[in-house]
């Protein structure tokens, strides 16, 4: 199950309309409390959009802002899906948007598509993106990377960037308007 895949990215990514959102740098801190199910945190460095015009870009930050941000919708679909929001958070670091979403789960799979085998920990990622840092193995593919824990780690850590050579706008000045410092 890819549910809370789906949410992680939901933050930075919204729901698509107008432009598109994406973050720089995610960084995961996942604790597991038995094999399975724990907590996981995961911080957003530089949401941005990519929005030209004026109104795809406010679209954008209505959806970031507002559906996930500031909605009980957000916390009430994943709550229905097993996946509990305990914390979200937006605010801003010189012009960049930063953001922080804490999820607890009873299903490790939900968690950015990790699996657990019974022996080790292991998640897949796509070719544009990047592993920073890990507590883990990298094992490099051809289009994808892996990163694999032994069984019995309790706190599975890595850090994602984004690699997107596209036009993009930081969402700090909209937030900063809308919510203050």
């Amino acid at each position: 199950m890819k549910k809370l895949s789906k949410l992680v990215l939901v933050l930075a990514l919204a729901f698509f309309v107008g432009g598109c959102l994406f973050v720089e740098k995610r960084v995961y801190t996942i604790a597991l409390d038995s094999p399975t199910a724990g907590t996981a945190t995961v911080v957003y460095h530089d949401i941005r959009s990519n929005a030209i015009g004026n109104k795809e870009f406010a679209e954008d930050a209505d959806n970031l802002f507002y559906d996930t941000y500031e909605h009980p919708d957000f916390i009430e679909f994943w709550k229905r899906q097993g996946v509990f929001v305990k914390e979200r958070e937006l605010w801003t670091e010189g012009e960049k948007l930063q953001g922080k979403l804490v999820l607890a789960f009873d299903d490790v799979s939900n968690v950015e598509n990790m699996q657990y085998d019974g022996e080790f920990y292991y998640l897949t990622l796509g070719e544009n993106d990047s592993v920073m840092a890990t507590n883990g193995v990298v094992i490099p593919g051809e289009g994808y990377t892996r990163v694999l824990w032994e069984a019995g780690t309790d706190t599975l850590r890595f850090s994602i960037y984004e690699d997107r050579d596209t036009y993009s706008r930081s969402l700090a000045p909209e937030f900063r308007k809308r919510y203050g410092d």
